[in-house]
Parts: structure tokens; sequence; C-alpha cells
């Protein structure tokens, strides 16, 4: 599948729960061929981690491993 390009997000949740529409609001996401980058309405990265996809799995698996915030941070 083809994730490169970059998103707008409108939703999303955080351990199970949803996250504050005003937390959303202005925030983008882009996906490079191994490198996802989040950032807020200030374009400040609030996630960047690498990953992979294993098509051969139905449904396809994704596998990050997160840079930022760093492993045990939030």
């Amino acid at each position: 599948p083809q994730l490169a390009g970059g998103y707008t997000l409108v939703s999303g949740e955080s351990d199970g729960k949803a996250i504050p529409a005003e937390k959303i609001a202005g925030a983008t996401v882009r996906f490079t061929a191994d490198k996802i980058v989040a950032t807020d309405k200030d374009k400040k990265d609030i996630y960047v981690a690498t990953y992979t996809i294993d098509t051969s799995m139905t449904p396809h698996v994704i596998k990050m491993k997160s840079e930022v915030p760093k492993s045990g941070m939030e």
C-alpha cells in the first residue's frame, strides 16, 4: 500500500480514549517510504517514528519504532 504523502488529522485516540478536537485542530501527518511525522498546529513535531508494513499478512501489519516522543515519554 502506498501511504506516502501528507494528511490532515480529523480525529484521534490515545489509550482508547478520544483526543479532544482542540488538540487535533491544525495537526498534520506526513508519511515517507519509511517514516511518519505528525506535527501540531504550530508545526512542532509531536510524533516521529520509522515504520515497516508487512503486506504478507491480512490485514497488513504496520510496525512502528517511536523516535519522538522517546520510549517511556509522553
